[in-house]
């Protein structure tokens, strides 16, 4: 039987601890966590979408790639950077917004200093494949 004063869930190590330090069995902890989903009338998401959505919004914020590792209990980076890497949609558009109005000011109002010694040709040669021809003149 546990005391009570023995051990406590900080010292366990445990995530989900009761106040007294036992484990709480992830079984319970599942149903636990569907019922009141569902008494607040949530959309259906497990509990280990909660950890994917807090690793990737970690790693989309200010975390490195080593310490989400690290609070994941992960071996590799890569392994990190494959499961939980992965580019929210709205961000990749903003990106790409972001790329093309870069390239647009860049040929309304080109400095002589900036032209590169090659130009792109926009056809495609192969899938996603461009290719720099040398600029002439």
């Amino acid at each position: 039987m546990y005391d009570e004063h023995r051990t406590t869930a900080d010292e366990t190590g445990f995530v989900f601890a009761w106040p007294d330090g036992r484990p709480i069995r992830p079984g319970w902890l599942t149903h636990r966590f569907t019922a009141l989903v569902a008494e607040h009338g949530l959309p259906p998401v497990r509990l280990h979408d909660l950890r994917h959505a807090t690793a990737m919004n970690a790693l989309h914020g200010s975390a490195s790639l080593h310490t989400v590792q690290h609070l994941l209990g992960h071996s590799s980076h890569a392994f990190t950077a494959d499961v939980y890497g992965t580019v929210p949609d709205a961000l990749a558009r903003a990106e790409a917004r972001t790329t093309a109005e870069t390239i647009l000011a860049a040929i309304r109002h080109p400095e002589p200093k900036d032209m590169p010694e090659h130009r792109v040709d926009v056809r495609r040669h192969g899938p996603h494949r461009v290719r720099l021809v040398p600029r002439r003149g």
